[in-house]
C-alpha cells in the first residue's frame, strides 16, 4: 500500500466512523465551527494565508467549468478519471464537508452573529466577520462557476427553477459583497454605503442560499418513493437493482437536511425581525429623549 491509499484508506475511516449517515451541511457547520474557534486569532492576524485553499477551489471551478466547456465528453478522463488524485481530493474535500457546503456554513455563521445576542463568543466571531465571509463566498463562486448551467437539456421544471433562475440570482447577489469585503476595496467606500450594500444585498443571497438547499434536498429525498420502512424496493435511479446501504444512508441525510435548513431559515427570519424590531425601538427612544431636551 502506497502513501496515497494510506491516506484515502484514513479518509474512508474517517467519513464512516465520524460522519457517515450526518448530512452535508452538518458536518460543514462543525468543522466551520471547529475551524474558526481554533484558527481565529491566526484568521485575524494572517488572514491571507487562510484564502489560499478556497483561491485554489475558485481556480478549480473555473477550470472544470472551461474544461467541460470545451471538452464535454473528455474533460473527467482527461484529468486520470475515476481514482485519479484529482477528482479523489475533489470528491472527499466534498464528503467530509470541506468543500462547498464548507463555503455555506462560513455564511450561516456570518449572518447568525449579524443577528444573535451579542455574548462573548458572539463577539470573538465577530472580529473575523470579514475575514470569514471572504473566505466563504470565494469557495461558494469556485462552486458556482463550476456548476453554472448552460443548458436546459433534461431539465425538468424543478430544476429550471433551481438551477437557471435562483441558482444565477444567487450568484449574482454574492459579488458585490464578496468583492467589497477586500479591505483594499472595502476602506475606499464610505462606512454606511458599504454596510447598507452588505446589508441590502447580503440578506436576500443568504435567504436564497437557505431555499435553494432546503428545495434541493427536498427534491433529492422524494425521489425515493414512499415507503415503509422495511419494504424491498429498486433505485429511483436504475429500476433493474434494488436501493443499497449507500442510497438508503443518502435519502436519510437528505431527509435531515431538509429540516436543518428549514430550521435556519425560519431562525434566522425571526432574530432578523428581533433585532429590526429592537433597533427601530431604540432609534424611536432616542428621538424622543432628543425632542424632550429640545
Amino acid at each position: 500500500m502506497n502513501g496515497i491509499e494510506i491516506i484515502w484508506t484514513v479518509i474512508n475511516h474517517i467519513n464512516a466512523y465520524i460522519w457517515q449517515g450526518l448530512p452535508g451541511i452538518l458536518k460543514a457547520l462543525i468543522s466551520a465551527l471547529v475551524f474558526v474557534l481554533v484558527f481565529r486569532k491566526q484568521i485575524k492576524a494572517h488572514p491571507v494565508v487562510f484564502y489560499l485553499y478556497p483561491t485554489l477551489y475558485l481556480i478549480w471551478g473555473i477550470v472544470r467549468k472551461i474544461g467541460e466547456t470545451l471538452n464535454p465528453s473528455g474533460f473527467y478522463e482527461s484529468l486520470g478519471g475515476d481514482g485519479s488524485w484529482v477528482w479523489n481530493i475533489y470528491y472527499w474535500a466534498e464528503e467530509l464537508g470541506l468543500g462547498v457546503m464548507f463555503g455555506i456554513a462560513l455564511i450561516i455563521i456570518v449572518m447568525f452573529i449579524g443577528v444573535l445576542p451579542q455574548n462573548k463568543l458572539v463577539k470573538n466571531l465577530f472580529t473575523i466577520r470579514t475575514e470569514m465571509s471572504i473566505i466563504g463566498a470565494t469557495i461558494l463562486m469556485g462552486h458556482g462557476i463550476a456548476y453554472f448551467p448552460t443548458s436546459v437539456t433534461d431539465m425538468d421544471t424543478m430544476g429550471i427553477i433551481l438551477y437557471i433562475i435562483l441558482g444565477p440570482v444567487i450568484l449574482a447577489l454574492l459579488v458585490i459583497p464578496w468583492i467589497t469585503s477586500f479591505r483594499i476595496i472595502r476602506n475606499r467606500m464610505k462606512a454606511g454605503t458599504w454596510k447598507k450594500l452588505q446589508t441590502y444585498l447580503g440578506i436576500p443571497l443568504f435567504v436564497g442560499m437557505l431555499v435553494f438547499g432546503f428545495i434541493l434536498n427536498l427534491l433529492w429525498s422524494v425521489d425515493y418513493p414512499f415507503m415503509d420502512a422495511w419494504e424491498v424496493t429498486t433505485s429511483p435511479w436504475d429500476d433493474s437493482v434494488p436501493i443499497s446501504l449507500g442510497e438508503g444512508v443518502m435519502h436519510a441525510e437528505q431527509l435531515v437536511a431538509t429540516k436543518i435548513y428549514l430550521v435556519l431559515l425560519v431562525s434566522y427570519i425571526i432574530l432578523r425581525i428581533k433585532k429590526v424590531r429592537k433597533s427601530n425601538a431604540t432609534a424611536a427612544g432616542l428621538t424622543a429623549k432628543h425632542n424632550e431636551v429640545a
